[in-house]
This record gives structure tokens, sequence and C-alpha cells, in this order.
């Protein structure tokens, strides 16, 4: 794993998805997951907070999809979840990558053009063997368009607090997911 520690930790979850899958998800049924090459790999995407998921759910039901939000208990140890919101921890699993291609094990093109393939790729290869490095993946998501405030407006180049940037979890094993609900009167 990434963190050493092996602490359980619980972190309430809000996840969007078409009121059918999040009604199954709510029973304690598995529902089909994201394939994405781009940004977390594949599994469940959750948001940290219930304000995003809801700008999430606006996006999808703009696009036509009828959606809502189930809300979880994620319930794991740390060491399961390969955090990417540090340049340490990232810089390590690059190089952890960088290995890997270099003995052939992971598609070179993958690692340099797909951060999600990249991921799944360093997660399969570890399922082949019997081992699992993580069960979830914690990145974060820059939204520039993002309406901002006063508040979080700077115009210099210090660092500064923001609303741009989100906390995503990606979930490969759903039985992680204790509490299932759904949302009420959420718009």
């Amino acid at each position: 794993g990434w963190n050493v520690t092996g602490n359980k930790v619980i972190i309430p979850l809000y996840h969007v998805d078409k009121e059918d899958n999040n009604r199954r998800f709510k029973n304690d049924e598995n529902i089909p997951e994201a394939t994405d090459l781009d940004w977390g790999g594949d599994g469940l995407y959750f948001w940290d907070n219930i304000e995003n998921a809801k700008y999430w759910k606006k996006q999808k039901n703009i696009k036509g999809y009828e959606c809502n939000i189930a809300h979880a208990q994620l319930e794991i140890t740390d060491d399961l979840i390969l955090d990417l919101t540090t340049p340490e921890s990232a810089q390590r699993f690059e190089e952890t990558l960088s290995k890997f291609v270099s003995r052939k094990l992971i598609n070179e093109k993958e690692f340099h053009n797909h951060r999600g393939a990249a991921i799944n790729a360093y997660y399969n290869l570890f399922v082949r063997t019997g081992r699992v490095p993580f069960l979830v993946v914690k990145i974060i998501g820059h939204y520039p368009n993002t309406k901002s405030s006063n508040l979080f407006r700077r115009d210099d180049d210090k660092p500064y607090a923001s609303i741009e940037n989100k906390t995503i979890y990606v979930v490969k094993d759903q039985r992680k997911l204790k509490d299932r609900s759904i949302e009420k009167g959420v718009r």
C-alpha cells in the first residue's frame, strides 16, 4: 500500500447515477462501474460532499439522464487507498509505474497517455498474481469553470484556497460501501 498505518477509516461519500442503478446500490447490489481511462481508472466514482454530488447530478440531468444521489460510508483501512492527492504519493506511484513499463509489464502508451489506464494496468497486474494493491483510488479533479466567489479569487501566484479542486474517490470493491441510502429531496 501507499500508507503504512493500516488504520481503519470511515469516509462518507456520494454517488450520482441513474435512479435504477442507485436503487439497486441501496439494496446492496453491485452496480455497473465506470470504465475510465483518463481519471482514476475503473470503479464507482464518488464525491466527498453533497454539494459536489448535486453539481454532478445537475450536469447528468442536463444530458438527459434521470439521476439521483446515493450516500454510503466507505469503511476501509488506509493502506488499501491509493492516495494520489499529494506530489509525494503521485511521484512514488509514477516511479513504480515507470519500473513496470521498463520491464514491459505495463504498456508504455497507456502509461504516458492515460492516467486511468495506467492505474487499471497496475491494479490488474497485481490482481493476476493474487494480490490486491488497493481497493480505492483518491484523486483531485480540477474544475476551472467552477463558479467562484470573491472569497477565493486571487491575482497572484501564491498558494490559495480554491473551490475549483474536488476530491474524488474511485471505489473498486463495492463491498467496502456500507449504510447505503438514497438522498431525499435533493435538487
